[in-house]
């Protein structure tokens, strides 16, 4: 579909609002552990895809969520914390 010159700014991509406009930092995302919400941190981690794939089977065939399966087995490898 063509859009008229007109029908948007310069340095605007048609039916697209500019970068500058749209983006904005990142609301900082909290976990609620037993009574308090507590600040979270985003891990980011390269896997092979043949773990990957089993991995989302593992999880789906249980029912479970792969960010709380992964939480809890890093919790259970390296204690959790006591405050």
């Amino acid at each position: 579909m063509l859009i008229p010159k007109e029908a948007h700014s310069p340095g605007q991509t048609a039916g697209k609002t500019p970068l500058s406009q749209s983006w904005e930092w990142p609301k900082q995302r909290c976990i609620k552990r037993s009574s308090n919400l507590q600040p979270i941190t985003t891990m980011t981690i390269d896997i092979d895809p043949g773990l990957h794939r089993r991995l989302k089977v593992y999880c789906f065939n249980r029912d479970i969520v792969i960010a709380n399966f992964l939480r809890g087995l890093i919790e259970e490898a390296v204690g959790e914390d006591s405050n």
